[in-house]
This record gives C-alpha cells, structure tokens and sequence, in this order.
C-alpha cells in the first residue's frame, strides 16, 4: 500500500538468511529488498556463532544504509540479540553483568544496541521527518509473574516516536496489539482508508482514534485468545472455552460451553481502577465477536484469500 504511494520499502534483520522464513515474509510483505546477515558487508566479524549478526553493528549497518534509500521510505528492523541463547560480544560482556537472569544481560545489550542506533540516526537528515515505531515480538524468561503466563507472552509494549514533535508525548494503558501499527501509520500519514487499493482487514485500528474499540486476539499455548478491555475468552480449535483461572468467583458463565472471566491483572497494567465482570449480555457479545473474529482469519487463510477484498 506504501509501494503505490511512492515509498521505497526495505527490511533489515541480522539472522541468517532464510531462517524461520523472514526474508521471504519480508517480500511477500512488501519489502522487495532484504538485508540479513549474508548481506552485511563486513561479513561474519560480528557474527555471533547462533542467530547471525549481533544487534549493535547490524544496527549501524541499517542506519547507514536508510541515508541511502530514495525518500519517502519504509523500513523495517527486526533485532535478535535478546534471543537464546542470550549472546553478547566478548569486549562488552562485563559491561551487561546486572541481571538476575541471563535474558536481562542481553535485553540490557539490546536496549544499548537501540540507543547507539538513535544516537547514529539523529545525526541523519532524514531523521526529524521518520515516524519510528518500537515494539516486541513476545516477552521471555522473566521474573516478574505477570509475564509469566500464556497469555502475558504477548504484554508488550508499543511506542510511537516522532521526532518533529507533531506527535505530543502522551503515555496509555489502553488495550492495544501488532494489528493496531499499520492503521495507526496510516492514520498519522493521513491516508484516507477508503481510498485504498484494497480494503483493510478488519482487526485493528488506529491507537489514536478517540472513542477506539478495545480488543486483542492472538494465539498462545494451543489456543485462541480473545480480549476486550479485561474481560478475555480463550478456546481451543474444537469449539469449547475455558476460563484462564480455576476459580469459580471469577468466572461468569456465556452460554452453553463457553466461559469468560476477569482477567486478573495487576495493579500497574492494563486499565488500572474498579473492575467488574460483564454483564450476561455482554459476555455473550464478547463471545460472538471472538468466534467472528477467528472464523473470519481461518476461512481467509485456508482460503488463501486474507489479502482479498
């Protein structure tokens, strides 16, 4: 959608090209050029010997490279660094000795990796007019018991840095997910969707729409999780749902074969305050919009027809 408009789309992660398919993803995706470790022109000098080149250097690597990409651009950057087995190069390695876990080691390299990139790119002239979006993937090996959980694998955070400042800094603990980062882009691009070459999929929403319907879907553990404000159902592929908690005050039945509960979150996540279980008719409503949404994604994908209109 970007491409048609002008934008010169490329996709940067240090792994060895062709691992869990990224570089194919990359293009299918819209991003015709691919730079991954066997495109990295010092070659294997910082390789570190698992998942391809350590996230500090690639990062240089890719802030370099964008000064030379034809504007306007998109560019995509996956980092690998703060992935097992948790490496960090041997010059730095007593600089990240902190962590009670060998994952914060490498998450603290990452995180330096990150800000070295900002500091190279600030001095970029295509700095101020970049839109920057910072996100995870999924979280790890933590200590913390609200990370802990299937369904705490995806509490992530998601940032919006505009450095013109156009954008005000602002912090919220709405409900947001991954689908929410496109809409969002083009919202702040001023893109009218229904211009479109295609209509948009219908699961997520810009994060800076004012009265924005708050949900979340993904999978984890072998099942489908469906989440609006902190009311959330989880099912299998067979049909039947089952509440995240065996604890029967905080269940509140949906119909027949179906379960939906509080989430049990604490006091510094999501949407802090009062919090109440729905009401029949709104658990029931949640219920019919999970189904909904995970009957439209598998008839689309078995279909090969996810992208159509």
């Amino acid at each position: 959608m970007l491409a048609s408009r002008g934008y010169s789309n490329e996709f940067f992660h240090g792994c060895n090209n062709g691992s869990m398919y990224i570089d194919s993803m990359a293009k299918l995706f819209g991003f015709p050029r691919f730079f991954g470790r066997y495109d990295y022109p010092p070659g294997d000098k910082d390789y570190d010997g698992s998942w391809g080149i350590y996230d500090e250097p690639f990062l240089q690597f890719a802030s370099s490279r964008i000064g030379e990409i034809k504007q306007p651009f998109a560019v995509g950057i996956f980092t690998l660094s703060s992935h097992n087995p948790y490496k960090i190069p041997a010059q730095l390695q007593q600089r990240f000795t902190g962590g009670s876990m060998p994952f914060h080691n490498s998450l603290a390299y990452t995180d330096y990796a990150v800000q070295r990139f900002f500091e190279s790119a600030e001095k970029q002239p295509w700095f101020k007019n970049t839109l920057f979006v910072v996100t995870g993937d999924h979280t790890s090996d933590l200590e913390s018991p609200k990370f802990m959980s299937e369904q705490a694998l995806y509490r992530v955070p998601l940032i919006f840095y505009d450095p013109s400042g156009q954008l005000k800094p602002s912090v919220s603990h709405r409900l947001v997910q991954h689908a929410d980062v496109f809409p969002s882009v083009l919202d702040l691009l001023g893109v009218d969707e229904s211009k479109l070459e295609r209509p948009m999929l219908p699961f997520g929403q810009s994060v800076f729409l004012p009265e924005r319907y708050a949900r979340a879907a993904n999978r984890s553990g072998g099942w489908f999780w469906y989440q609006e404000g902190d009311s959330v159902v989880r099912f299998p592929a067979d049909g039947s749902a089952f509440s995240l908690q065996e604890n029967e005050n905080a269940v509140h039945a949906a119909g027949q074969d179906f379960k939906i509960e509080l989430v049990q979150m604490l006091e510094d996540t999501l949407t802090p305050g009062v919090r109440r279980s729905p009401t029949d008719s709104e658990a029931q409503g949640i219920v019919n919009r999970a189904k909904a949404y995970l009957q439209f994604f598998n008839n689309r994908m078995s279909n090969n027809r996810l992208l159509e209109p």
